[in-house]
């Protein structure tokens, strides 16, 4: 899911604007296919590249720019990943991200013309294309040269050693670092690059990335899950995000592949990437771990209850809603949105009044014995229920009572009007007199009648139009 993001929010001031307390941790991130890390099955990697360069530049300023960015990532002193030039490619727009399909070779253009076809604002792209096992066996790289300046130094244009390195990046198997880190002193591989041609240089996050995935002694060590790699996907929006992570196993390898679930983390709760929020929520990173949160404006005081807006460093009339309590509560703690966040076999099942919905137990109906003590199983309509306290569960009020149908004009003449008598023995001292009670289509015993009721009326005697008290004559 695409979240939206206020106006003022620009791309490559994302990470500046905020970071609200600075969390040092390391992240860097794979993907997965096939269950393994996206990578090629050789140390060496042969590339070809155009001689020509960029428009912009000579054609040795732009290799020597694009060299320095294999050279920074094969010194490195624990792999072993060697690039290797191969020759020359004539013509840019013959290869994969001109339009063209494979050809089985590592290729690096400048495209100038209308053959880039992927927007003003992207500076550089790679296209890796693999196996169902996630081995690579191609991946080219283009250039923007259509609507950019490309320079050596950042000044006046931007800056082709800084993008080159990032996309070489991609050519063997690195992914996005989405966070954390330090604006002043991003990764190579984090999504936009930064001034001060601080996106040259490799930080220990992109160190651990390229080792993880060549390690020059194999298989790579870890004594931390911080020493291993992040996994990133792609939502339906095209935004990245952590769908999981390697864990450092016993073995002292990244050997464990844990997935994290996607939409269970509601506002105040902890979270592990934007994914793990519900709705347009995000993870920010704060204190010493991650809330799912959403951005506010200080001065209309507009998060909810119980919770206050904390000011962006960089623009404060901006800022995210943040716990008075101080506290990131686990996922479920206040209702859950999914049964993953549910523990010990519970569901994610809703309340008897659907307000929201919690972890219970599932239950049969008419056997609360099926619930924990001192709860009752609440019924869905069918035979299986959720566990609530009594008190939850209020009683079904009775069902009204069915409007009377409307009196018959050819037989009733308005309410109590007619009145009937009957010969309960045949003996005109038992005579008695009823009210017709048209309503409710009852018969009532008259009160102006002396006696009591006899059995159930024989015979009809005679129905009269106006109410009338009969004689003892009659």
């Amino acid at each position: 899911m695409r979240r939206s993001l206020p106006p003022w929010f620009s791309t490559l001031a994302t990470l500046s604007v905020i970071v609200l307390v600075a969390v040092e941790a390391l992240a860097f991130s794979v993907r997965v296919a096939g269950g393994n890390p996206v990578r090629w099955a050789e140390h060496y990697i042969p590339f070809y590249i155009q001689y020509a360069g960029s428009d912009n530049l000579t054609s040795e300023a732009s290799l020597q720019a694009v060299t320095n960015g294999f050279e920074s990532w094969m010194e490195a002193e624990c792999t072993d990943l060697f690039f290797e030039p191969q020759g020359d490619v004539p013509n840019p727009n013959t290869v994969l991200l001109a339009g063209n399909g494979p050809n089985g070779k590592n290729e690096l253009v400048w495209l100038e013309d209308n053959a880039w076809q992927l927007g003003n604002y992207v500076l550089g792209v790679c296209a890796p294309m693999i196996y169902g096992n996630g081995e690579l066996y191609e991946a080219d790289i283009a250039f923007n040269g259509l609507h950019l300046k490309w320079t050596v130094n950042g000044n006046g244009g931007t800056d082709l050693e800084s993008v080159a390195v990032h996309e070489i990046g991609h050519m063997f198997g690195m992914q996005h670092n989405i966070g954390p880190y330090s604006w002043n002193q991003p990764p190579t591989m984090a999504p936009n690059i930064s001034g001060g041609l601080k996106s040259r240089s490799l930080e220990e996050d992109d160190i651990l990335g390229v080792c993880f995935l060549y390690p020059k002694v194999q298989p790579w060590a870890c004594t931390s899950d911080e020493e291993c790699p992040m996994i990133l996907d792609q939502d339906q929006g095209g935004d990245d995000f952590y769908a999981g992570s390697y864990q450092c196993g016993s073995d002292g390898t990244c050997s464990t592949l844990d997935l994290y679930p996607e939409n269970t983390s509601q506002l105040g709760e902890e979270c592990t990437t934007d994914a793990s929020c519900v709705d347009e929520l995000y993870c920010q990173p704060w204190l010493d771990s991650a809330i799912c949160t959403g951005y506010c404006q200080p001065a209309n005081d507009n998060c909810p209850d119980e919770f206050y807006c904390e000011p962006f460093v960089s623009y404060p009339q901006y800022g995210a809603c943040l716990p008075e309590d101080g506290e990131i509560k686990k996922p479920g703690t206040d209702g859950c949105v999914s049964s993953e966040v549910c523990t010990g076999g519970m569901l994610c099942l809703p309340l008897p009044d659907e307000s929201k919905k919690v972890c219970t137990v599932l239950c049969t109906v008419g056997d609360d014995s099926t619930c924990p003590e001192g709860e009752v199983c609440f019924s869905y309509g069918n035979v299986t229920g959720g566990c609530f306290p009594p008190e939850l569960i209020d009683e079904p009020e009775p069902e009204p009572e069915p409007e009377p149908e409307p009196a018959d004009p050819k037989d009733l003449l308005g309410t109590r009007t007619r009145m009937a008598r009957y010969f309960a023995s045949g003996k005109k001292k038992n005579d008695r007199w009823f009210w017709i009670d048209t309503d409710a289509r009852e018969l009532s015993w008259s009160k102006s009648q002396k006696g009591k009721p006899g059995s159930a009326p024989e015979k009809l005697l005679r129905v009269v139009d106006q109410p009338k008290i009969p004689s003892a004559k009659e």
